[in-house]
This record gives structure tokens, C-alpha cells and sequence, in this order.
């Protein structure tokens, strides 16, 4: 592998095997998943509470939110920068959840013991276990659904190739075709 290479200007240029554009691209991947981690990590708790108090319904519309925001960054991602880029979103997404899960130094933590009262206990594992699942499953996702598919065709179309392949729509004399 050439690390430098003198150009015209007798200036080192680099040229290595891995370029600069890939490790950008994982660098914001990773910077991505970071913080679409730490904004559900922020809202996976609210809840819209309906009802009288001793039949309180909840709806976790923070929840749903922050499962919705993960699966749409990830499909852009694997689909915009391809599967190495998503790789490093999920662990930027995974490291992030994990963090904010841990106590800080006041004792706080955003994703509630499991063994707190319900709903939010329920919420923290959700989105902690539900939104590693939803990551797997994109990766999981085969690569064709992610390929650029050509914008023409590249073969003769339908009209310019008669069936018996001699001539082709455009040189028939329309005229010579209803006498």
C-alpha cells in the first residue's frame, strides 16, 4: 500500500487503501446513531395518560416515536452509505442507550430499573431491548433492496426492434404499412 506519492507540485498527496470518504462516512455514522440513541433515550418515557384514575390508560406515544426514529435513520443510512456506515450507526446507537442507562452521579438515570412500577419500566426495556432487535433486522435486510436500480433501460426498447428483429419502428413509413 502507497501512503504518499509526490504530485506535480512535488507536494506529498496521500493515496492510501482506505479512503478519507469511507472513514468520514463512518465517523458521521457513528456520530448518527449516537444521537438519534440519545434522543430516544430522552423521549422513550412519555406517555399520554387518558382516563380517570382508577382506570388510567397510557399510550406511549415517546416510545413509538423514538422506535420510528430508529428504524427510519437506519434504513436512510443503510440505504444512503451502504452496510459499513450502518454498522457503525448501530453501535454508536448501542454505546449511547447503554450509557444513558447507567446511573450518573446524582443517582439519576433515564432508562428506569426494570423493577420500578410499570409503565416506564416497561418502556426502558422496550426501547433498550426492542430497539437493538429492530437493528439486527435492518442488517439482516438483503443488499439488493438497497441497490440503485438503473433510471433507463439499457437494451432496445419494445418498439425499436420489430419481431422479426430487421427493422426497426422508426424506419417503418407508416403510409407503405396501410396500402
Amino acid at each position: 500500500m502507497r501512503t504518499a506519492v509526490s504530485n506535480r507540485s512535488g507536494q506529498p498527496s496521500i493515496r492510501a487503501g482506505f479512503p478519507v470518504g469511507t472513514a468520514v462516512r463512518l465517523i458521521l455514522g457513528l456520530i448518527a446513531g449516537a444521537m438519534v440513541g440519545a434522543f430516544g433515550t430522552a423521549i422513550h418515557r412519555s406517555l399520554l395518560t387518558f382516563g380517570a384514575a382508577p382506570n388510567t390508560h397510557f399510550f406511549p406515544h415517546g416510545l413509538l416515536l423514538a422506535l420510528a426514529l430508529t428504524i427510519a435513520a437506519g434504513l436512510f443510512i443503510r440505504a444512503s452509505a451502504g452496510f459499513n456506515t450502518f454498522a457503525a450507526f448501530g453501535l454508536g446507537w448501542i454505546v449511547m442507550v447503554q450509557l444513558l442507562a447507567m446511573p450518573n452521579t446524582g443517582g439519576d438515570v433515564l432508562i428506569v430499573d426494570p423493577r420500578e412500577p410499570l409503565p416506564f419500566a416497561a418502556a426502558g426495556l422496550i426501547w433498550t431491548y426492542l430497539g437493538a432487535v429492530l437493528l439486527v433486522l435492518l442488517a439482516l435486510l438483503p443488499p439488493r433492496w438497497f441497490r440503485a436500480m438503473p433510471s433507463e433501460p439499457t437494451g432496445p426498447t419494445p418498439r425499436e426492434v420489430s419481431p422479426a428483429g430487421v427493422f426497426s419502428a422508426a424506419t417503418v413509413d407508416p403510409e407503405a404499412v396501410n396500402d
